[in-house]
């Protein structure tokens, strides 16, 4: 069976202004390549998009003054604000249209579920185990692992095309409530334990 997480509502925050909010949330290691999310923004910062975008980076490790160092060296700390390791995140969910995940590698990547249910598209690196959660175009975007020009033309097609963030975010959702809502999980396993009992009882 698919793992589960609870089905509590996450409130949209309204807007104050047009500019697009990306998200990161995650331990700040090599595995998740956040140097490459940078390495991204520095990209489009420098495309001077019509739309104006900022990234929030939830978490903490032992990177973090080198990415810290490297958003400026970048010249995109002005883009960027580092949190560290927040208890409560569904508030960053909340207040996110995009949620990005560049990991080299990865276990099941829970974050996903809980952007899906939050209604936040996601982009993630292509590594195995993510064909699992996402289709490609469907219900979220896939970009070559530590490849900051890939991620950059995602998240570009995000930030200037709205129906399309839109249809990947409804996708997303309806994801999260068909094979991850919890309910969906016991029902699922109740009726696994049911048939397991009446194949040993006939």
């Amino acid at each position: 069976l698919k793992n589960a997480i609870s089905p509590k509502e996450i409130v949209k925050k309204s807007k104050l202004n047009d500019t697009l909010r990306l998200l990161f949330i995650g331990r700040l290691e090599k595995q998740k390549s956040v140097a490459t999310l940078l390495k991204a923004i520095a990209i489009l910062n420098k495309k001077q998009l019509k739309k104006t975008f900022e990234l929030t980076i939830v978490g903490d490790g032992s990177l973090r003054n080198q990415l810290e160092a490297l958003s400026q060296k970048l010249k995109i700390n002005h883009l960027i604000t580092f949190k560290g390791e927040q208890k409560n995140v569904d508030p960053y969910y909340s207040a996110s249209d995009i949620f990005i995940l560049p990991s080299v590698f990865e276990g099941f990547g829970i974050v996903i579920i809980e952007a899906f249910r939050a209604k936040v598209a996601v982009i993630a690196s292509n590594i195995e185990g993510r064909a699992e959660l996402i289709n490609n175009g469907d219900n979220g975007l896939l970009f070559e692992v530590e490849n900051e020009k890939s991620l950059a033309n995602k998240i570009e097609l995000l930030i200037i095309d709205n129906k399309k963030r839109e249809a990947l975010i409804a996708n997303g959702y309806k994801t999260f409530t068909t094979d991850y809502h919890i309910d969906t999980y016991v029902k699922k396993l109740t009726n696994l334990y049911l048939n397991a009992y009446n194949q040993n009882n006939r």
